[in-house]
C-alpha cells in the first residue's frame, strides 16, 4: 500500500514538474513591444537626489532592443557659497535645478538558458534639459557676521547639455509579458560639468515592464 501510494505521489510530481519544466517563461522573441516604468537615485547633477520616468523598447531580433527614454529628476534646494580670492564669504546662493532627461539607443540583452533572468546591457545618447529657473542671492555682511535677510533674484536661463549613457542591467520575468527590470548606468557630458564637478552622472533605477505585440 504505501509502495503504491510512494508511485502515485511520484507520478504526480512527475506530472507537475515536467509542464514547469517545459515552461518557457521569457518572451525575447523579435516584434513586441515593451513598456515600463522606473524610479530610482542618481548621483553627480548636484548631490544625490530621487528620479523617475518611463521608457519603450521594440525588440528587432531576439537581442536587439531599440528605445525611446523619458526622465525626470526632481529639484531639491541646495545653497552654495562663493568665497573672494582670500577664501572669505562673499555671498550665498539658494538655488534648486530641476532637470528633464530624453534620450535613445539600444538595450542588447543576452537570453540565458533555464532561468527568468536576462541581462543586457544599454548604450544611448540624448539630452539633460534644465527649465528657465531663478536663484536666490544673499550678500556677506561683514559688520554682522552673516547674510543679508533679503534675496536678489538671479535669473538663470534654460539649457541642454548631450549626454552618451552607457550601463547594464537585468530583466526578470514573471510570466512571459509581465516582470520587473533594475538598471544602473552613467552618463557622460559632452560640453564639460553641468552643475557638478566632473562630466560623470549616475543613476540607479528599478522599475516594471510589460510586453505586447
Amino acid at each position: 500500500m504505501q509502495r503504491r501510494a510512494g508511485i502515485a505521489l511520484s507520478l504526480f510530481v512527475l506530472g507537475m514538474a515536467l509542464p514547469l519544466a517545459a515552461q518557457d517563461v521569457p518572451n525575447t522573441g523579435p516584434n513586441q513591444f515593451e513598456i515600463g516604468g522606473f524610479g530610482g537615485f542618481s548621483y553627480g547633477v548636484d548631490h544625490s537626489r530621487a528620479m523617475g520616468g518611463g521608457n519603450v523598447t521594440y525588440s528587432v531580433t531576439n537581442w536587439l532592443l531599440p528605445y525611446a527614454e523619458v526622465s525626470y529628476f526632481p529639484s531639491i534646494q541646495r545653497t552654495y557659497i562663493s568665497p573672494l580670492p582670500d577664501g572669505s564669504p562673499d555671498y550665498k546662493e539658494v538655488f534648486d535645478i530641476p532637470l528633464a532627461d530624453v534620450n535613445f539607443g539600444v538595450h542588447i540583452r543576452k537570453r540565458l538558458p533555464h532561468t527568468q533572468i536576462v541581462p543586457y546591457v544599454v548604450a544611448g545618447i540624448g539630452v539633460l534639459h534644465s527649465p528657465v529657473r531663478t536663484e536666490n542671492r544673499y550678500d556677506y555682511e561683514p559688520n554682522t557676521g552673516g547674510y543679508s535677510t533679503t534675496a536678489t533674484p538671479v535669473p538663470v536661463p534654460a539649457s541642454s547639455n548631450f549626454a552618451a549613457n552607457f550601463g547594464g542591467g537585468i530583466r526578470y520575468y514573471v510570466t512571459e509579458r509581465f516582470g520587473f527590470r533594475a538598471e544602473t548606468k552613467g552618463y557622460l557630458l559632452s560640453s564639460g560639468p553641468l552643475y557638478q564637478t566632473g562630466r560623470w552622472v549616475y543613476r540607479a533605477t528599478f522599475g516594471v515592464f510589460i510586453q505586447f505585440r
